[in-house]
Parts: C-alpha cells; sequence; structure tokens
C-alpha cells in the first residue's frame, strides 16, 4: 500500500481529507479518500471483538503481525495517529455496550501496548483524530452510538476527548447531541482555519463548528431533509473541482451530493440514480481522470458499486456488482504499486477483501483475505498507515 502525500491540516481543510491515520500536526491517510506513493502502508482491521495488524509485504500481499489478534470485545472503530510525539502512529480505539475508549502506544515497530486509559464509560460508534484546540497535538472526536440490536434504547451524545502533546486525554465536557452518529470527518467548514466535524446522523449531516479552542456548537439544520431516516456514511473531497470541500452522503436509499458554496454553506447537487443501499463510502482518483470517483459499501448482500464523476460532481454506476458482505467501511490505497488505486473492505458478514483496480476503475477479486475473528467476521472499521 502506498502513500502519496503528507499534508498539514491547514491543507487537510483544502483537500478535504477526513482524518483517521494523523501523524502529529500531519494527516498521513486517510479511510475515505485515496492515495498511492512510493511507501507501503499497513492496515489495522477493527472487528467487534477486538484488532488485528496487518503489515504490508508489497504486491497486495500481507502478513498478520506476529503480536496476533488484540483481544478488545464490543469494538466499534480505529484511528491512527501520533498521539504521544514519539514520532510513530499509535491507536484510539472507540467501543460501546459500557465499555471504555481507549488508547494504544505503538512501539516503535508496530507492537502495540495499552496505555491503561479508560476513558469514559463511553458508547461511541466511531473516532475522528485532529488538532481541534491549535497546541500541536491529536485531540479526538468520539461519536456517539445509536440505537443497536446489542444496545437497545442507548443513545449516546458525541464527546470531544483533548491530548496532552503525551497521548494522556481529558474529557472536555462538551456532550454534543443527542442522536447519535454512523461516521464523521473533521474539516475546516468554515474556513477559519480551525477543524469543525460533519457528522453523519439518521436524518441527514450535523455541522458542529469549532470555535477554535475545540468548543463546538450546532451550525443550523442538517444537510438532507428528505423522510427516510436512512442516512448511513459520508466522504469529503472537492467533486466539482473548483477548490473546496463537497460532501456525498450515502443512505440505504439514494445517495446525495453537497456542493459547498463557501463558508460552509452547501446546497443538494445530483442525486445517485440508483438504490445501492448504502453504507459506507471512499472516494478516489479510480480511472485516473484527475477527479473523485465513489466506491460505495452496500448493507446486507448487495453487491458494492463504483460510480465515476465526470468532473461536476455527478456520477455514473460502472453496473460492476462487486463481492460484499455488509462492507461497513472501504479503504482506496494502492496496494499492488502499479499506481492506481485498489480498495479493501471491512466486512461484517463476510471476510474482508482486496479488490485490484485495472487503473480504468473495474475492479476484480484478489482472493486475499484481511482476516477475521476465529470464523466470526463482524469487522468494522479499517485504519490505514506506515506502522513500522
Amino acid at each position: 500500500m502506498r502513500l502519496r502525500h503528507t499534508l498539514n491540516f491547514t491543507a487537510l481543510a483544502a483537500l478535504a481529507a477526513c482524518s483517521n491515520d494523523s501523524g502529529s500536526g500531519t494527516v498521513t491517510d486517510s479511510n475515505r479518500i485515496g492515495f498511492s506513493s512510493k511507501k507501503w502502508l499497513d492496515v489495522v482491521v477493527a472487528s467487534h471483538e477486538g484488532l488485528q495488524v496487518w503489515f504490508a509485504q508489497g504486491q497486495g500481499q500481507f502478513q498478520a503481525s506476529e503480536q496476533g489478534f488484540l483481544t478488545l470485545p464490543s469494538t466499534t472503530g480505529v484511528a491512527l495517529g501520533d498521539l504521544d510525539g514519539d514520532g510513530d502512529l499509535d491507536m484510539f480505539v472507540s467501543r460501546y455496550e459500557k465499555n471504555p475508549n481507549q488508547v494504544w502506544f505503538n512501539g516503535g515497530a508496530g507492537r502495540f501496548r495499552n496505555s491503561g486509559q479508560s476513558l469514559g464509560q463511553a458508547e461511541s460508534w466511531r473516532v475522528s483524530l485532529g488538532d481541534l484546540d491549535r497546541d500541536g497535538d491529536l485531540d479526538a472526536f468520539a461519536i456517539g452510538t445509536f440505537d443497536t440490536f446489542t444496545s437497545p434504547g442507548v443513545v449516546q451524545p458525541h464527546e470531544v476527548w483533548l491530548n496532552d502533546s503525551k497521548g494522556i486525554f481529558t474529557h472536555s465536557g462538551q456532550r454534543l447531541g443527542g442522536t447519535g452518529g454512523y461516521d464523521a470527518c473533521l474539516i475546516d467548514l468554515d474556513t477559519d482555519g480551525d477543524l469543525d466535524a460533519a457528522v453523519v446522523e439518521r436524518s441527514g449531516i450535523a455541522l458542529w463548528i469549532n470555535d477554535g479552542k475545540a468548543s463546538f456548537s450546532e451550525r443550523g439544520s442538517r444537510l438532507s431533509d428528505r423522510a427516510e431516516a436512512d442516512c448511513r456514511g459520508l466522504a469529503v473531497g472537492d467533486l466539482d473541482r473548483d477548490g473546496d470541500i463537497d460532501i456525498v452522503l450515502t443512505r440505504l436509499s439514494q445517495c446525495e451530493v453537497w456542493l459547498n458554496r463557501g463558508e460552509g454553506r452547501f446546497d443538494l447537487g445530483p442525486v445517485f440514480a440508483g438504490n445501492f443501499q448504502s453504507i459506507s463510502v471512499a472516494l478516489g482518483d479510480l480511472d485516473r481522470d484527475g477527479d473523485l470517483d465513489a466506491y460505495l459499501g452496500t448493507s446486507a448482500e448487495h453487491p458494492n458499486r463504483v460510480l465515476l464523476n465526470n468532473g461536476t460532481g455527478q456520477f455514473t454506476d460502472t453496473s460492476q456488482t462487486l463481492p460484499a458482505g455488509h462492507t461497513l467501511d472501504v479503504a482506496l490505497v494502492d496496494c499492488d504499486g502499479d499506481g492506481d488505486l485498489d480498495a479493501i473492505q471491512a466486512n461484517r458478514n463476510s471476510p474482508n477483501r482486496l479488490l485490484l483496480n485495472d487503473g480504468r476503475g473495474y475492479f476484480r477479486d484478489s482472493g486475499r483475505n484481511l482476516g477475521n475473528w476465529m470464523g466470526r467476521w463482524k469487522s468494522r472499521r479499517l485504519a490505514i498507515g506506515s506502522l513500522r
């Protein structure tokens, strides 16, 4: 897996990468926007029972870490970043079912140890990392859960955790919203130089504006006002090539494009023609024509989809029916070193798959399985980065 760019957080806002693989003050990659480069990248798979690290070997090959499976029941997500300032990537792990979030430090060779922190008796579904208070280290925006099969009736507000620069986190005291969420990106929505939060809730996207000191307030009404409360995921990027940050919102019904009109104002753009039962999305230039295309992860056994952008934010389905298995996350990265973006899928109901791109945005299953937990799939999140 390869990486093309290293970005500071100002560039992050400009290029609209969601923070999920970050160094101190830098962003090296994101699950939802694709990159390729000269450096092979590793994968962390978060599943319901814990974490598995896979080291990239080149040419689309991966080897499981000798540390083995890191058992951590009720894991819901993971984000990578240099949390303690020692130059390597650590893990912030989100959990639910009354289990606390945790921080795991990297020893420098991709071997992780629990820092011992128990960050609230939380019900967190996802976490995004970014410098929320502009003090030079990575803080955490934890997305609260919604009503789930394993936690019926539980709805958790979103929480902000502040880093002391050594990887020790303190609760900011904020409990934001009350409806839970599915996904989020940290981006500078109002172009004031700090990171705001776009959070997918059932009924739309809530925009939380940062005052520069990691204190958030919700701005206006949510994006998307359709009757169906079926929103599930998002990815951000410059979809119409006008230099600002746009949003793709996935829904179980028709997905939506929201075009940025400046200062955090968005208008509804094209609506995807098909009803794909989409629950996740990643953006990347899949056909190498210079704009951002969309790879959709779908629910249950509906096939995953690839849609190509014409450069204006208008997407066309390629009619590929790709293997799925309730794909809760997708990462687009160059896994085989041929210069195009391949796809790694985190599947809840089947093995995690690597699909290789032919350079035109058409994918084939490589046959490689990036793990499961003792026959139980239940994968939920991917984090990508150079761990050694």
